[in-house]
């Protein structure tokens, strides 16, 4: 329950919030089809309930005296509902009856899977139910019903919703008691909505009446011409169905792609003068390829023109890009826009995986994901991740810099990831991320349960949230801890969580969901680093931060990368450290000479290709580690050595 809502005047009011709250849940089961005297005792049984759940939060002495102190200084309101006591008369009836029609507006509407192909008006709200019913499960009492999914976007309600089936009631119209399912109406029940059917009802009655025929039969071309003339906004994106975008979603900068706009005349005469024409962004070059004016367009027919558009080099590795459209003839004229992504390539060993619509970009060590996503939390586990394919071994420390994060939502993320498969949203364990939201600072998310989402959370709250951030995820067997840093330099943890279901070997990488269906977002530019490490030797290079930049030898044929290789050589635990250990780790090789005294500087030779052996400099002792050793033997210090080495990478 929330009693701090700010209002005018000091006031408030109450709204349901957590699992016992002012929801008296599963009392009004029989309210649609109660009459008078049925609706009169759940009126008062829900009076009873608020009413005794506000004396009980503010006397009796089980509550604490913060909750108690925080109730006694609110009232009834002395200038409302004044002739029931400040005591709302009637309840608020979200739901109730509704009428069935020849079409009912679904989940599937909401989602964007169907779309009606005569809508009057946009819905837009969550999909939105409250708890039906209260159960015991296992012996413990369970809320059932809550529903809290966003739709896909803007969506079309059809005029066959708000009319009687054919051949029922021909002068009926009804805008509120839409035909809408039980999950969708949550979605559709707003007042802006039924502003919007309300305007639509009046001006099809106006048809009927003026042509004399039933609600039914009103011509949908004529109350659509009449609706857009009135300036309502009926289709998403505007003016979807007058202009019609054939281009593609995603371009590489400097290349070119075939843009057709079709202009569909949805007017009931024909119209002259028809010219169509694309514009883009600055830098980009758009050459018509086929005529882009006519003479005339007939009523229902179409003209289409296509452009070579080519794009101009993002100022990120991955950025949105607006192409808009237009026609003009004698007496109008309409607009729409479609949306490209330019992204420069990700490169391997890098590889991307998306659970909803999502663009990825790299440059250098700066990685950008362009992306939607409705949530990554509780059966919704939408993002887009740029990753390395199983780097992640029983003992891996994965960074990552968010640089910037789009405000497409408060609760929009990017961040860490570690999964035993992140190709497999919904489905895969071993998954645990660190993220950082735009406001309400960071959290440490992992899917507990197996349910292949995520559904518990550690919590670092800062408002506003720092950027840019440092973001460390370290694994050690199944366990992971999460902390950040805003200066690089100095640690803050967020905590620790033990996740059984970690594979010997995962997927890492960063990943980001913008909170939102209908638009697309930049939730994540990032510098990652990933250390892959094994029980003997961790070896950075294959998996890890590769940074810099890429310059031309003028041999032509050769390009030279120099690169930063970050690595963390562990060396492994005994009683005596004073044997030579060699390991192959495909054309790396380490050598390592160690001693139990950890006073002493560790000698290490690192050969890549060629021998090349390390400076002092190169070398920097981290301190001894105390490693619990098996029973019946004395503990022993392990050194570590953490190695910077710059290498010379030659691609043929």
């Amino acid at each position: 329950m929330r009693l701090n809502t700010p209002m005018p005047n000091g006031k408030t009011d109450l709204n349901n919030h957590g699992a016992v709250s002012t929801d008296n849940i599963g009392r009004n089961y029989s309210w649609p089809d109660g009459d008078h005297q049925t609706r009169e005792a759940i009126f008062q049984d829900h009076v009873s309930y608020q009413q005794g759940l506000l004396w009980f939060l503010a006397n009796d002495p089980r509550v604490p005296d913060a909750v108690r102190t925080e109730v006694n200084g609110w009232g009834l309101t002395n200038d409302e509902f004044t002739g029931t006591g400040g005591w709302s008369h009637e309840l608020y009836i979200r739901e109730a009856r509704r009428m069935l029609a020849d079409y009912v507006i679904t989940e599937h509407d909401c989602r964007w899977t169907v779309a009606a192909d005569d809508p009057i008006a946009l819905a837009s709200y969550t999909m939105d139910s409250h708890n039906c019913a209260r159960v015991v499960v296992g012996g413990f009492a369970r809320n059932e019903g809550d529903v809290q999914v966003p739709p896909a976007g803007p969506y079309g309600i059809s005029y066959r919703a708000i009319v009687p089936k054919r051949g029922e009631c021909p002068n009926l119209l009804v805008t509120c008691a839409i035909s809408a399912s039980h999950i969708a109406f949550g979605s559709a029940r707003m007042e802006p909505v039924f502003m919007a059917t309300g305007h639509a009802a009046a001006v099809a009655a106006d048809l009927a009446l003026s042509s004399g025929v039933a609600v039914q039969d009103v011509p949908y071309p004529a109350l659509r011409q009449r609706l857009r003339a009135d300036g309502m906004i009926i289709t998403w994106p505007p003016n979807a169905g007058v202009l019609a975008f054939d281009a593609p979603d995603e371009l590489r900068p400097g290349a070119a792609g075939d843009v057709t706009v079709t202009f569909v005349n949805e007017e009931s005469a024909t119209v002259t003068e028809v010219r169509l024409a694309l514009a883009a962004p600055d830098g980009w070059t758009v050459t018509p390829s086929t005529p882009v004016q006519t003479g005339a367009v007939e009523p229902g027919a179409e003209f289409a023109a296509t452009w070579r558009a080519t794009a101009a080099a993002p100022s990120e590795p991955v950025e949105q890009a607006t192409l808009e459209a237009s026609v003009s003839y004698a007496g109008g004229s309409h607009q729409a826009q479609h949306a490209v992504a330019v992204a420069e390539p990700v490169r391997a060993p890098l590889q991307t995986a998306a659970s909803t619509r999502a663009h990825f970009g790299q440059r250098g060590a700066r990685l950008a994901i362009l992306g939607n996503g409705v949530d990554l939390w509780t059966g919704v586990d939408h993002y887009g991740a740029v990753f390395h394919d199983g780097a992640a071994g029983p003992a891996t420390t994965a960074t990552v810099t968010v640089v910037h994060q789009e405000a497409t939502d408060p609760n929009a993320r990017a961040g860490l990831v570690f999964r035993n498969d992140l190709r497999g949203a919904g489905t895969s364990a071993g998954y645990v991320a660190l993220v950082v939201k735009p406001e309400n600072g960071l959290l440490l998310l992992w899917d507990a349960d197996g349910s292949g989402t995520v559904e518990s959370v550690l919590r670092a709250p800062m408002t506003p949230s720092p950027y840019p951030v440092h973001l460390r995820l370290v694994r050690s067997q199944t366990r992971f801890d999460g902390s950040y840093s805003v200066d690089g330099t100095t640690w803050q943890p967020i905590g620790s969580i033990d996740l059984p279901s970690a594979a010997a070997t995962q997927d890492v990488g960063v990943l980001s969901c913008a909170h939102v269906q209908d638009r697309l977002g930049r939730p994540g530019q990032a510098d990652a680093e990933v250390e892959r490490l094994d029980p003997l030797v961790a070896l950075a290079g294959a998996a890890g931060r590769v940074g810099g930049d890429a310059r031309e030898q003028p041999t032509g044929r050769v390009a030279r990368h120099d690169v930063r290789v970050d690595l963390a050589l562990e060396l492994v635990a005994r009683a005596e450290l004073d044997a030579v250990e060699r390991l192959a780790v495909g054309r790396v090789r380490l050598a390592a000479d160690g001693v139990a005294d950890p006073g002493r500087r560790q000698q290490v030779a690192l050969v890549a290709g060629v021998d090349e052996h390390l400076r002092d400099e190169d070398l920097a002792v981290l301190g001894p580690q105390r490693v619990d050793a098996p029973t019946g033997q004395p503990d022993v210090l392990q050194p570590v050595v953490a190695v910077h080495l710059d290498l010379c990478l030659f691609d043929p």
